[in-house]
């Protein structure tokens, strides 16, 4: 499992479980078949999907 955040420490219980950090959305979708999401809204749904980090479509 690989998992990214804006915030690392948000991700510390998933890191000390065994996953490998990555420095960017995009990344995650890289290395990965299925990504599951997390957001606090659709706000940020959408900025994830359509908006700054879009380029995890690339």
């Amino acid at each position: 499992m690989v998992v990214h955040d804006i915030n690392q420490a948000a991700a510390a219980r998933h890191l000390e479980a065994g996953a490998a950090w990555v420095d960017s959305p995009k990344e995650v979708a890289e290395q990965s078949e299925i990504v599951f999401t997390s957001l606090p809204g659709p706000t940020q749904v959408e900025a994830v999907a359509l908006g700054e980090w879009e380029s995890w479509k690339e």
